[in-house]
């Protein structure tokens, strides 16, 4: 999945002047879902995706931690992505964490993924309460016994398959 960051700029017309002031930040969402919370206070919408063993957060929202509040890494094992290559990893730590209304504290591992934060299995299957009920009809996660509000992106099309039997032109 692709997420990309928009950024509106409006430029300082006074002569001499190359300074841009941010008017604000629209995240492009590929098809998926989403929930939005915080890492260590910092606000980032994770992507629920249950094809990832493990919950991992960008080196990107990485560095926008207050040092003072960022969690000091250690090695972790390589893993591999979606397509089989293996992630560039920074490494590993526990790391506070808010889904909507629930507070966790768990091990993410920090990596170059184009996603804010790939929400694992290991968040997703092993919950206090065992795992989460992810609601899509209702748009939300029940974990731990809390309901997340989680935002869908794309609706499913119907797919048709048909197949000719044989080599055959319709006119």
């Amino acid at each position: 999945m692709r997420k990309f960051e928009v950024s509106s700029k409006v430029k300082d017309e006074t002569p001499q002047s190359n300074k841009f002031d941010i008017i604000g930040r629209q995240v492009v969402r590929c098809d998926g879902v989403y929930i939005e919370g915080s890492i260590q206070g910092v606000k980032v919408t994770f992507t629920a995706d249950t094809g990832a063993a493990r919950t991992v957060i960008s080196t990107r929202i990485f560095k926008q931690i207050p040092q003072s509040d960022r969690p000091k890494l250690e090695k972790s094992n390589t893993l591999a992505s979606a397509n089989g290559q293996p992630l560039v990893e920074k490494g590993k730590a526990v790391f506070n964490l808010e889904l909507g209304n629930l507070s966790l504290a768990k091990e993410l591992v920090v990596a170059e993924i184009e996603d804010e934060v790939l929400l694992g299995l290991d968040i997703l299957m092993k919950g206090e309460m065992g795992p989460a009920d992810i609601k899509l009809t209702e748009g939300v996660i029940l974990l731990n016994g809390v309901t997340i509000p989680c935002i869908q992106i794309g609706q499913p099309e119907p797919v048709r398959k048909v197949r000719a039997a044989d080599n055959r032109s319709l006119r």
